[in-house]
């Protein structure tokens, strides 16, 4: 047995003389490290050195002093610079009211309209935006740019009492006071479009540009005038967001936003359609409703076209885009996870039949099998969505669409122009006195057909003939008649009166290119949902009712639809 002996070392410690107030003391001056021959620990030992110093006794548990956060001087000065500006602001905005004209600030409201075109007439830029908003448009901000203060949205605050409430008020029900609230305005940094470069992709630490030169100081008007694309800041004291309006994206997307709220398109016209949803226009303005004067006459569109055609189209095209990513993500998200799930196999490692693992590994590779099934899936989903997203607008001319008969008349003209080139090219191959070269010339040089297309239309098919096919003049004929009579049927539908009925239980009525019904009390019951079904019907939850295009058939079958029924007895 191996014996430990321990050994004390002895503490020695002052002459009672020497200890006052707590703490050791020689020639009147606290030692440091007086607490570690005591037998102290670090924070009772600094408790000691406090009370010995500040000559008072230890704060209670939470009572400690209130902390006085010390303000940046540069701070402060902006925010006087600021107030300074306000004020000027404020004077003008006075100035404007009472009539005065100020040039460049025609169309400032509040104050931090006429602060904004401060900055630009100072520095001769058009662009301010914050930070974040720069970020999201594709731009970072140069190191060391100094920025242009704005008033930000205000904040709440609170006063705090300097006299706390009496300790042994017997009215007192244990609720303290907290203090007054107030309205604080914080001050909201901008960058211009000097101050910030493109982000480079896949660069760490990419190379400072040299700062552009100024441009010259334009006015309102000139910059309201000027590309879409640029956002419009107004009103920025009351809103979360200072840029808001139509931001093209490196990556050729667009981002769309409002006052609160943003989000990515991949189209303009999604984007534009998106912000007019909200009352704004692709600048970022307030989108003014045009005011009916008195007695003057307002040409309304027809009921039986689409006003925002081109915009819903473009939206159709952007959803599907959005699916095919969304899908792809997925796609490649699941393959990941499957060979993620195959990598744990060995390769080549088989199943040990009889084993008691042979159930269980069996189990597994199906599994395997079907999230790999499951990634081809949603790639070949991916793949139909584009090619729906690269189908729409193009698979013919749309009745309700505002340009139809325009577009129809163009097809027309086309398609009699191809009829009068077969005809003359049959007329010319068959002369019996020319040769191939000399019909092929004589096509060249009327302008029928290209050299290649000449030469191509001579040649022998598989029975022998040459030139245009009969079929081929009888069909484009036919195309010919069907084309005028639908110009003349859509030509009379608009130029009609509008179908519209309404009683008790429900009411139809054509709206913007659409033939819509809708039930007052609800959901009809099955036999009405059948027919409204049988007369190509159908439910759409955006517009609440049953909706049909109201195309020369839609508006017939309308009719029809309606005559029964008005004769069903019980809708619901």
């Amino acid at each position: 047995m191996t014996t430990y002996q321990m050994q004390h070392k002895t503490l020695s410690l002052p002459s009672p003389e020497c200890h006052q107030g707590g703490a050791l003391v020689t020639d009147s001056k606290p030692l440091l490290d007086s607490g570690a021959g005591l037998g102290l620990s670090h924070k009772q030992n600094k408790s000691k050195q406090k009370d010995t110093i500040t000559e008072e006794a230890p704060a209670k548990h939470g009572g400690g002093r209130r902390k006085t956060t010390k303000q940046n001087p540069a701070t402060l000065a902006a925010r006087k610079t600021l107030i300074a500006m306000s004020q000027e602001a404020k004077d003008m905005m006075e100035m404007a009211t009472d009539g005065m004209q100020l040039d460049g600030f025609e169309s400032c409201e509040k104050i931090n309209d006429f602060l904004v075109v401060m900055h630009q007439k100072a520095t001769g830029c058009d662009q301010f935006r914050t930070f974040h908003d720069w970020k999201k448009a594709g731009y970072k901000v140069k190191k060391g740019s100094k920025s242009y203060r704005v008033w930000g949205s205000p904040l709440k605050a609170k006063i705090q009492r300097e006299e706390q409430q009496s300790k042994a008020a017997p009215e007192s029900d244990g609720k303290s006071d907290t203090g007054k609230s107030f309205k604080f305005w914080p001050m909201c940094s901008l960058f211009t479009e000097n101050q910030v470069e493109r982000i480079k992709g896949g660069e760490d630490n990419p190379e400072p540009t040299e700062p552009t030169e100024p441009k010259p100081t334009k006015s309102i008007e000139t910059r309201q005038a000027e590309a879409v694309g640029n956002s419009a800041i107004q009103d920025m004291g009351n809103n979360e967001s200072l840029a808001r309006g139509l931001f093209p994206q490196p990556s050729g997307d667009f981002m769309a936003m409002s006052f609160t709220e943003s989000k990515p398109f991949k189209t303009r016209a999604g984007a534009v359609r998106w912000l007019a949803s909200r009352g704004l226009d692709a600048t970022g303005r307030s989108i003014e409703q045009p005011k009916a004067e008195e007695g003057s006459a307002i040409n309304m569109p027809s009921p039986f076209v689409t006003v925002d055609y081109k915009e819903q189209q473009e939206a159709r095209k952007d959803r599907m885009l959005e699916r095919a990513d969304k899908a792809s993500e997925e796609s490649q998200a699941t393959y990941n996870r499957a060979k993620d799930m195959a990598s744990v196999i060995p390769f080549g490692q088989p199943i040990l039949v009889g084993h008691h693992s042979e159930q269980r590994d069996r189990n597994y590779r199906n599994k395997i099998h079907n999230t790999f099934g499951k990634a081809f899936d949603l790639d070949g989903k991916a793949d139909h969505y584009r090619q729906k997203a690269a189908t729409v607008g193009n698979a013919g001319i749309a009745s309700n669409d505002p340009e139809a008969i325009e577009k129809l008349k163009d097809k027309l003209t086309g398609l009699q122009r191809s009829q009068e080139i077969m005809k003359t090219v049959n007329k010319i191959i068959r002369a019996a006195k020319l040769t191939d070269a000399e019909k092929t010339a004589e096509i060249v040089a009327a302008g029928l057909l290209s050299e290649a297309q000449a030469i191509e239309i001579l040649k022998p098919d598989y029975c022998g003939g040459v030139g245009f096919a009969s079929y081929s003049l009888s069909n484009n004929n036919a195309e010919i008649n069907r084309t005028k009579k639908r110009i003349a049927g859509l030509d009379h539908l608009r130029r009609s009166a509008p179908l519209k009925f309404g009683n008790d239980d429900f009411s139809l009525a054509v709206e913007n290119g659409r033939v819509c019904i809708t039930f007052s009390d609800g959901k009809p019951c099955d036999d009405v949902r059948t027919m409204l079904r049988a007369s190509a019907f159908k439910w759409s939850r955006y517009q609440v009712a049953w909706v049909r295009k109201a195309t020369v058939n839609g508006v017939s079958e309308a009719r029809r639809l309606l005559n029964r029924l008005q004769a069903v007895e019980e809708i619901y």
